[in-house]
């Protein structure tokens, strides 16, 4: 009867250990940001003006709050929402190196209000690419998904769901090794799937030769008249899709008629 009792410890000490175990992993040391792809490898630059956060649903409405307070030390100098995945860019007071980019992303993820911290990536110096919570592997053969799925459990990511045939959606958590850039690139390199990639967000900020835009709260507010940061339209988000068409004709109309300025720029320009 003893015997028994104490082979019921010992295994629930085992199971306890191994749930601990792989509830904490030790993170991934990722030393480039290099992709393979099929046309070839793919090195991409960290940002360091700008990382992408993500708050937890049940916290969504604290971001203003958490972000002006960390604002007083001197980390964020604006910030800016993508309705795609509820991201927000949180654009740093001063520039920093990458080095110092991944320690600030670890110290952010530490937070209970945040689900993730990534950093935003740039192709050829230019094309933004936010990193987010999602990547995908296209399995070799059926047997490949019990591969998957021990990676899974060693570096607790999540398999989603069966996109395609053979081709899983997987999510990085907080407590995984490592952002879904990350582990897409530690898979890639143990050559046991056909191709892994991570599930890119990709922007193309439009600039704008409007001298008094950074004046403009309703367009982009960064908290420059003393309003709340992020209170506007998203014009820039707007303009990531689309900047109009010259074939639109736009009337303006002054409801106080008589008053209206007609050799204004905006309106002589366009008439």
């Amino acid at each position: 009867m003893r015997q028994i009792f104490l082979n019921q410890i010992i295994g629930f000490l085992f199971l306890a250990c191994t749930t601990m175990s792989a509830q904490t992993v030790e993170r991934l040391d990722i030393k480039s940001y290099v992709l393979r792809l099929p046309e070839g490898d793919v090195r991409f630059d960290v940002d360091t003006t700008v990382i992408v956060i993500k708050f937890f649903e049940r916290f969504k409405s604290q971001f203003q709050e958490y972000l002006t307070k960390r604002s007083e030390p001197g980390v964020f100098d604006s910030i800016q929402t993508i309705a795609y995945q509820d991201l927000i860019l949180g654009y740093l007071s001063r520039g920093l190196s990458s080095n110092e980019i991944i320690p600030l992303i670890a110290e952010l993820e530490k937070d209970s209000l945040i689900e993730y911290v990534t950093p935003v990536l740039k192709y050829k110096g230019q094309t933004s690419q936010y990193v987010y919570d999602l990547f995908y592997v296209k399995i070799k053969s059926e047997e490949g998904l019990d591969t998957l799925q021990a990676l899974a459990n060693e570096l607790n990511f999540l398999i989603q769901k069966e996109y395609e045939p053979n081709i899983y959606f997987c999510r990085a958590t907080k407590k995984s090794a490592g952002n879904a850039f990350e582990l897409a690139l530690h898979l890639q390199h143990l050559n046991l799937f056909e191709y892994v990639e991570p599930d890119f967000i990709y922007t193309g900020k439009i600039e704008t030769n409007d001298t008094y835009f950074n004046s403009q709260w309703t367009l982009k507010n960064t908290g420059q008249f003393g309003g709340t940061i992020g209170s506007d339209v998203d014009a820039e988000n707007a303009w990531s899709l689309t900047t109009g068409s010259s074939t639109i004709k736009v009337a303006i109309l002054d409801c106080f008629g008589s008053t209206s300025q007609f050799t204004h720029p905006d309106i002589t320009f366009h008439s």
